[in-house]
């Protein structure tokens, strides 16, 4: 329902008005009833109104200003002046007051409900304005913090400037001055419930941090973000010191409290509030010191301050000696040689945890690529994330460690297949050849392999020499004839690869113990 007031200083009018419209046809209730502008100010003050009818000429306060003083009230009054003067002057202050429409009198009641049909339509499309304008207002309340933390992001990416996300997204209320400005990066590696999350953020908020102006960024999955203002009539070295103070106070409340271990990043200090994101970028980097001191401390980005522009040349050499050891299968050599590799980063006059993963990426990529001439290839995506969010020296060695024991195991297992099928193609060679005039060299040749190391490869895996293994068949095949034919020693002899029949005879009589004549002999 549609609440109305009728004002007129005329009884019969306010009479006529209240019997002759059908005023629940149109949604509406006639509330109350004045005969002057002040009596229904005082009303109005009462209670809720969405129409008034108003008289323009009234003794103490006209329609006019009457209209004036109710939307200050409700400003979402609409309002019908009536009047028995057809005065355009009038019109136009009614309009610039804002009424709805403008009724002569005496009232023409088919008009009146034009004016009542249009007036309850545009009252009700307000209401589901102003409705939805609450949900809006009541969302935007809910996700304000959401809201908030999503332009701090974009303030650290540098996707927007400070001076604008503060004076177009004033609403969202930031409590930071204009300059002085460090960033602290709180980082926690274990998992942390909700509660703990929310516990940690309240009190670095109104207990450890709450002398400092400050957001807090709590979007990330393992740290917080907080964007700080300091006191600029303190020295940088007074306020780093305060700063490293109170990052210890959050380190022992988390461990005491949560039983969590924290590790703190700070970065240098600006003025300028475009530098935010460079105090990000540093605070982020000191945490990456971690890697050679250890979690739970606090790092000073002014503390290491990398010299990028220092060339840090990368251990060419290491990597080479610890390719070669895998080429050879010396598994002990791999180790030192890896190990060798870290002490290398570790020893450096300015550690850096940047170039040490780096080379590590580097390290991968070229042993990658060495697996991959030998045919074996290797899923180094995973690995690649564990190095570049790897915060722990010892971790990351044995990440490397790990995938070069993979290598190895490979290169172990390849060099195992590669030596039997040359085994197996030597033997196969010497079974269809025994009858030829083989040497060691031509074998070797047939697989394109040196002869000594054809030589000790046969030798490890068939516990015999290659000259063994040729005897063995021929003695075979001689046994064979001896039984199965009727040739003659000496045809025997040339038929198995011996020119002479009488080294054969004496290589026969070695392997058996009898001659070829007697072993033909016992055996018929």
């Amino acid at each position: 329902m549609y609440n109305l007031i009728i004002v007129d200083d005329e009884k019969r009018v306010r009479k006529a008005l209240k019997m002759s419209v059908d005023w629940e046809k149109y949604n509406i209730q006639v509330i109350a009833e004045a005969e002057d502008g002040d009596i229904a100010l005082e009303l109005i003050q009462k209670h809720p109104v969405d129409i008034i009818i108003t008289d323009i000429y009234m003794a103490r306060i006209d329609g006019l200003k009457l209209i004036k003083e109710a939307q200050k009230i409700i400003p979402h009054v609409k309002s019908i002046i009536l009047s028995g003067y057809d005065d355009f002057d009038y019109v136009q202050k009614a309009i610039r007051n804002k009424a709805f429409d403008y009724l002569l009198k005496p009232i023409q009641f088919d008009k009146l409900s034009e004016i009542l049909t249009k007036l309850t339509e545009k009252i009700k499309k307000e209401r589901e304005q102003r409705k939805n304008y609450k949900v809006y207002q009541e969302q935007l309340e809910q996700f304000k913090p959401m809201i908030k933390e999503r332009f701090l992001d974009y303030l650290l990416a540098k996707r927007l400037s400070f001076q604008k996300m503060k004076t177009e997204n004033n609403y969202l209320d930031f409590n930071l001055n204009d300059n002085n400005f460090v960033v602290i990066a709180i980082e926690f590696k274990c998992k942390i419930k909700a509660i703990e999350r929310l516990g940690i953020k309240d009190t670095l908020k109104n207990e450890l941090l709450k002398e400092y102006k400050k957001e807090i960024i709590d979007s990330y999955p393992d740290k917080y973000i907080i964007i700080l203002n300091y006191d600029q009539s303190k020295t940088s070295a007074a306020v780093n010191r305060e700063l490293v103070q109170a990052a210890k106070r959050i380190i022992i409340y988390s461990m005491k409290i949560f039983n969590r271990k924290l590790t703190i990043g700070i970065g240098n200090l600006y003025q300028d509030p475009e530098q935010i994101s460079s105090s990000y970028k540093e605070a982020l980097e000191a945490l990456e010191y971690q890697i050679f001191y250890g979690a739970g401390e606090v790092y000073l980005f002014k503390d290491f301050n990398p010299q990028k522009d220092k060339k840090l040349n990368y251990p060419f050499k290491i990597e080479e000696e610890i390719i070669t050891a895998l080429k050879i299968g010396d598994s002990s050599n791999i180790n030192q040689k890896t190990k060798k590799f870290f002490l290398f980063h570790d020893n450096l006059d300015k550690k850096n945890p940047d170039f040490l993963k780096r080379s590590c990426l580097q390290l991968i990529y070229s042993l990658s690529k060495m697996a991959v001439e030998w045919n074996y290839h290797l899923e180094i995506l995973e690995l690649e994330n564990k190095i570049q969010n790897c915060n722990n020296l010892n971790e990351l060695e044995n990440y490397i460690m790990k995938f070069i024991e993979q290598i190895s195991e490979s290169v172990s297992s390849r060099k195992k297949i590669e030596k039997e099928n040359y085994i197996k193609s030597v033997c196969d060679y010497i079974d269809n050849n025994y009858y030829n005039d083989l040497s060691l060299d031509e074998i070797a040749d047939h697989v394109y392999l040196s002869p000594n190391y054809l030589a000790n490869i046969f030798k490890e895996r068939m516990d015999k020499t290659i000259l063994n293994y040729l005897t063995e068949i021929r003695i075979k095949k001689a046994k064979e004839l001896l039984l199965n034919s009727q040739l003659k020693i000496y045809e025997i002899s040339e038929k198995i690869g011996y020119k002479s029949s009488n080294y054969f005879s004496q290589v026969f009589k070695k392997h058996t113990g009898y001659s070829p004549v007697e072993y033909r002999q016992n055996n018929f």
